[in-house]
């Protein structure tokens, strides 16, 4: 609210949600593999090596809010993923 920003970012504040929360461990493994396809599709050369999901953070954000535009400057893949909750869920 200090900043105007219309909701919550764990960003910075909960490096760890896989660790904290299973739901997000299995989230980290479904989009794992959706990466690894991506990348294998792309013809990417990882020689062998192979991608890593290092950050994952939530914005909960209320009706008409946004997270600007920006840019993940060392990422190789970056990407977001909406969910809506259905009315009555829980906090």
């Amino acid at each position: 609210e200090d900043h105007g920003y219309p909701g919550y970012t764990s960003y910075a504040s909960l490096g760890d949600l896989p660790y904290r929360f299973p739901i997000f461990a299995d989230l980290v493994q479904a989009l794992d593999a959706h990466v690894a396809d991506f990348a294998r599709d792309l013809a990417f050369d990882l020689g062998d090596k192979k991608l890593t999901l290092d950050s994952l953070w939530i914005n909960i954000l209320p009706e008409g809010g946004i997270h600007t535009g920006h840019l993940h400057p060392h990422s190789v893949i970056s990407g977001t993923t909406y969910v809506a909750m259905p009315d009555g869920a829980s906090a």
